[in-house]
């Protein structure tokens, strides 16, 4: 069964990132720049279009780049969570790295980090932050602070113990997940073993593949170490994604970027057996 749907012409960048086709997206959107260079929704699009084709430093640049014009906008909360999605791509980067650890603790000193702390700590209290507030930011650019508090409302907090399994492959559930602290594995049952996927660290999403398209969990996942979750149900998901397309658009990519790293895993098991040869 097909992820996307097909139809899709070769000059709509979206339907290009969805299919996994990269390269043929880069070339596009950087076509469609030269004509308009300060078009905002096209700089995020490359950037994730170089993301997928494995050049970090390029998407790097981009969020940069952002991030300078939020800071000079006077966005901070934007502005510090533009660079550490650009220092996260770009770990190498001590320039960056001090950047984003001058901006934290210039925040923490003055408490300008908000994110309508007001809001946050009126009543009902929230169960989340404005540190999750910014997590969602690096794992959803392109939001602005008004759309990332609507999806605050949205999310609780979930905690695990090390061995605690969050996912069980298999079972029903289509709430989203997002890892603030600690790290989690992925497994699934291929061949009759059970094998190693991923390992999932702060900033991950997971729960979206059955979210999005109605299956059981494709995988199995437990926490390696004490961690940390914010947790969406589908339901309110669903419902919040109809006004913030932009988010459905880039958990449709986690699932296209799982996908291909699904096959990778899968044939690298079964070139040993000298299966999946052609």
């Amino acid at each position: 069964m097909a992820l996307f749907a097909k139809g899709k012409t070769q000059d709509d960048p979206l339907a290009l990132l969805q299919a996994g086709e990269f390269k043929k997206a880069i070339k596009l959107i950087e076509a469609k720049l030269k004509r308009n260079p300060n078009d905002p929704s096209l700089r995020w699009r490359l950037a994730e279009a170089y993301e997928g084709a494995g050049r970090a430093e390029d998407a790097a640049a981009i969020y940069r780049e952002e991030a300078e014009g939020a800071l000079a906008s006077g966005d901070r909360p934007k502005a510090v969570a533009l660079f550490r999605k650009a220092a996260k791509l770009a770990p190498s980067d001590e320039a960056l790295a001090k950047r984003v650890a001058g901006l934290d603790e210039a925040n923490s000193q003055s408490g300008v980090f908000s994110f309508d702390l007001d809001a946050l700590a009126s009543e009902p209290p929230r169960e989340v932050s404005s540190e999750d507030a910014a997590l969602l930011m690096e794992a959803f650019p392109g939001l602005d602070p008004n759309e990332v508090m609507e999806l605050l409302d949205l999310f609780g907090r979930k905690d695990l113990k090390a061995g605690d399994i969050l996912l069980h492959e298999g079972e029903q559930g289509e709430t989203v997940y997002l890892l603030t602290k600690g790290r989690l594995v992925a497994r699934a049952e291929i061949g009759g073993e059970m094998v190693e996927l991923a390992t999932l660290a702060r900033g991950d999403v997971l729960g979206e593949v059955a979210f999005l398209n109605h299956v059981p969990r494709t995988a199995t996942v437990e926490a390696t170490e004490p961690s940390t979750l914010l947790e969406m149900p589908g339901a309110a998901a669903r419902q919040k994604l109809e006004s913030l397309p932009q988010v459905r658009e880039r958990l449709e990519r986690l699932i296209a970027e799982r996908v291909e790293r699904t096959i990778s895993v899968v044939k690298a098991r079964l070139k040993p057996l000298g299966k999946g040869q052609e």
